[in-house]
């Protein structure tokens, strides 16, 4: 089952609640960070939109994972999203001195507007319409391991990156 919680993420309200989405930053901080990665486009913005699932076991993660799969279209899946990557940090071969662990999905979805609703398009229809795109950031973890990491090691693993890329 799905974590749901109420965070103050750096003074934005955010609500993390199963497969719901939510800014997860003020959108000044993402142009912030695209400006500060020397990066001239916002499409390198892949996060504003990202959600934070947990599970107990490995095998329920998989289980997520291939039904992430199964939405994409890519083998065999009916389409309605595209994997963008995927970061594997749950895999025994990752290494980080930091220990960070979760798994990390980025989709892209497209959708039109019409008459104040959204509506979902399969991403064989993107081309052919005006169909507006969005990368989302899927993190699912452990659940023990999650408890950590909103005990505060996230910041710490934040600040051991920002130190190693300055």
């Amino acid at each position: 089952t799905a974590s749901c919680a109420t965070y103050n993420i750096k003074g934005v309200w955010a609500r993390r609640c199963g497969m719901c989405w939510f800014p997860n930053i003020a959108a000044q901080m993402s142009v912030d960070e695209c400006v500060d990665t020397k990066v001239s486009t916002c499409q390198a913005i892949t996060d504003l939109v990202r959600c934070t699932i947990t599970y107990q076991t490995l095998p329920e993660v998989a289980e997520f994972f291939d039904a992430v799969r199964g939405r994409s279209d890519m083998m065999g899946g009916i389409g309605m999203l595209r994997i963008r990557r995927v970061k594997n940090r749950l895999d025994p071969e990752f290494s980080d001195p930091s220990g960070y662990r979760d798994l990390a999905i980025l989709v892209e979805v497209g959708w039109l507007e019409r008459e104040g609703t959204i509506e979902f398009v399969p991403v064989k229809d993107w081309a052919s319409s005006a169909t507006s795109r969005l990368i989302c950031e899927i993190q699912v973890h452990l659940a023990a391991v999650y408890a950590v990491k909103i005990g505060g090691s996230h910041e710490k693993y934040v600040q051991y990156r920002d130190m190693l890329a300055s």
